[in-house]
């Protein structure tokens, strides 16, 4: 249910505009039952023997000691033509019949609190109606007993608590849902914060790390480490390598992507980055409390 129809059905049920009846009808075979708006007239409920007049536009006079209901279109005269032939027929209710949504109709009667009749609205097809009808005839319809209650004051009240519930729930679900998508949105931006500001730093850090090129075959370094051990290739003369704190040699372009993705040398695991001055990789809270800045100063000024 949309929050407009929630709105107006807590309005008209707290300010009483408008009553819903039941009206019960029964015949020699089953019972027919309709929903239906209380506009006015004679206070419910209303009991009597079912008139159907057609559009109504002229009083009827059943040949009828007992009460009746009228059951009428709302076409061809006014709603207050028809109201007076009620009274004039000595009926108790007007039932008008539509085959639509009523709600156009509902104010254009004029004088609807001077009538001695009850006047109700339903949405109904005239042929509904007519099934019911039963075979013995009074004046110029057919009548069966029928009889139109009044809901009690605590059928309202539970509509009008359920009604507000309702509107309660829909307004908090819908803030709730608001907040937690904001919510959302403000930790997805966190995380790329996060993530743009680690990956810069990283790098940053990386690129202090020694590096040079090879250009003796009898250096150390080929003769304790022949072979890197991240691509497990020799080294050759003129090749750019990295040396570790840990004295640990490899290839520079084998090294930063490494170390982009795991941090530690790739053979004793010592934390590089940290050694440099990175937080541990755990930490997010650490990685987002250290500026940028500070961070790329502290590594400039370390020596090569």
């Amino acid at each position: 249910m949309a929050i407009h129809q929630l709105l107006l059905l807590a309005s008209l049920l707290g300010t009483g505009a408008c009553t819903m009846v039941r009206i019960q009808m029964s015949s020699s075979l089953r019972t027919w039952t309709a929903n239906g708006i209380f506009e006015g007239g004679r206070s419910l409920p209303a009991t009597g023997y079912i008139f159907y007049g057609g559009d109504y536009c002229q009083a009827s006079s059943p040949s009828s000691d007992r009460s009746i209901v009228v059951f009428a279109t709302p076409d061809n005269c006014s709603f207050d033509t028809k109201i007076r032939n009620a009274e004039n027929d000595n009926a108790s209710a007007i039932v008008f019949l539509f085959d639509r949504e009523f709600s156009s109709y509902e104010r254009a009667i004029k004088y609807i609190s001077n009538t001695t009749v009850s006047v109700i609205f339903i949405s109904q097809p005239q042929k509904e109606i007519l099934k019911f009808i039963d075979t013995s005839r009074l004046g110029g319809g057919y009548a069966t007993a029928m009889e139109i209650n009044q809901p009690d004051s605590q059928s309202r009240k539970f509509l009008l608590v359920s009604a507000v519930i309702s509107l309660v729930i829909f307004v908090v679900g819908g803030c709730y849902g608001a907040w937690y998508y904001h919510d959302q949105i403000e930790v997805m931006n966190d995380r790329e914060k996060l993530q743009t500001s680690e990956e810069c730093a990283i790098e940053t850090t990386i690129e202090k790390i020694p590096s040079r090129a090879l250009m003796d075959s009898s250096e150390k370094v080929i003769e304790d480490y022949n072979t890197c051990a991240v691509c497990f290739e020799n080294y050759k003369l003129f090749e750019i390598i990295s040396s570790l704190p840990c004295s640990h040699i490899f290839h520079k372009s084998c090294l930063h992507p490494w170390l982009t993705e795991r941090r530690s040398c790739p053979l004793c695991k010592m934390d590089i980055l940290k050694h440099y001055g990175l937080p541990a990789a755990s930490s997010e809270e650490s990685i987002i409390n250290i500026p940028l800045d500070d961070t790329v100063s502290y590594l400039e000024s370390m020596p090569i």
